[in-house]
């Protein structure tokens, strides 16, 4: 019948409603996640290693990050480092190399 065709559509977009409210929350939980990675300040110039923590919020959500960095000759440079929001990671790793 017509009321039962309704009725499921109804269920569908309100299935498809909440899908978005998760999306838009794990985007966000990305976001702050990142943006804590990214707040970490860099191993100077004349250290061998680092460990730094970074935080940052985004549009309510609240992250944590952790950083190792490592001069590995004096050109040469790797980092490790992992941010968390909520239920979300976001893991990365780098090298640099520089010359003058």
């Amino acid at each position: 019948t017509l009321s039962t065709a309704l009725s499921g559509q109804q269920a569908q977009i309100n299935s498809l409603g909440s899908q978005l409210q998760q999306t838009d929350q794990m985007a966000k939980q990305g976001i702050a996640a990142v943006g804590a990675m990214a707040s970490i300040p860099q191993l100077d110039r004349d250290a061998n290693f680092g460990m730094g923590v970074g935080t940052s919020t985004f549009l309510g959500q609240k992250a944590m990050a952790v950083n190792m960095q490592a001069r590995i000759t004096d050109n040469l440079k790797a980092s490790i480092n992992g941010g968390f929001s909520g239920g979300q990671r976001v893991i990365g790793a780098g090298m640099l190399y520089q010359w003058k």
